[in-house]
């Protein structure tokens, strides 16, 4: 039996951009699993510290985190590649506080880098919450 999506070579399945959506196993999510407690403990941080004035920029990695767990009233800016654009998205639009969550060291699964301007403000694990300065 063969699956219509992918008899052809066309289909969802066979688009090359949709592999980096899928866990390499079933026991995994877009986060190592030892990281799960960091991200929950970093977005009630943010939950707590946010205001009005601030904004989340949300690496695709993080999205469901983010809309499982901060709250709703805060603006979140979604973004895959291009951090900076996200960052001049969130000034455009009168942020005065701008966050980020990300491993405070390289876990060699995404290729992003933050530059000197982010200052952690929050640590749990490997998860910190960053402030652009």
């Amino acid at each position: 039996m063969s699956w219509p999506l992918t008899k052809t070579g066309q289909g969802l399945i066979n688009w090359p951009g949709t592999f980096k959506y899928f866990p390499s196993t079933m026991q995994t999510s877009s986060i190592p699993l030892q990281d799960t407690e960091g991200v929950i403990e970093a977005y009630t941080w943010l939950n707590n510290n946010m205001t009005k004035t601030s904004s989340l920029l949300v690496h695709v990695t993080f999205e469901f985190w983010a809309l499982l767990y901060l709250d709703q009233n805060y603006v979140a800016y979604l973004f895959d590649n291009n951090l900076d654009a996200a960052i001049n998205s969130a000034l455009t639009d009168g942020f005065q506080s701008i966050y980020f969550v990300w491993w405070n060291q390289d876990i060699d699964w995404y290729n992003l880098e933050l530059s000197d301007n982010w200052i952690s403000v929050h640590d749990s694990g490997r998860i910190s919450v960053y402030k652009i300065s």
